[in-house]
């Protein structure tokens, strides 16, 4: 589980599909970690009744600026259930219709092109 040492972490946006219910939830967040997964496989078994995907990722330059681009995802896709696992983010989880979940994947894939331009990242990770 290798993690940046530059300063740059990833936003992420994970679906989280509970095994025995089908139940499907998201969740956006950021990470260290150069493999966004691996923030999930560090504390794994809070996340025993998930499989959980990675959808998309947005690297950035600082922590400070992965906290802003957060925030203004949780200021649009606010926490909307309840969950009875207490998983670590459980505040940050959210259900969206198609439509939404279509539009909210779209915005983490432009915003990924945008900002491996900006870091000079073209074809990298």
């Amino acid at each position: 589980m290798e993690r940046y040492s530059n300063g740059r972490c990833k936003v992420y946006l994970a679906e989280f599909k509970n095994v025995t219910s089908n139940d499907i939830f998201y969740k956006v967040g950021y990470t260290a970690y150069k493999d966004a997964a691996d923030r999930f496989r560090y504390e794994s078994d809070q996340y025993k009744k998930c499989d959980i995907r990675i959808l998309s990722t947005i690297i950035c330059n600082s922590t400070f600026t992965a906290k802003m681009i957060e925030k203004i995802f949780h200021l649009h896709y606010p926490k909307n259930f309840w969950l009875e696992e207490k998983i670590v983010g459980v505040t940050e989880i959210f259900k969206v219709d198609r439509e939404k979940y279509l539009d909210l994947l779209r915005i983490f894939r432009t915003m990924n092109e945008h900002s491996k331009a900006i870091l000079d990242l073209k074809d990298k990770t």
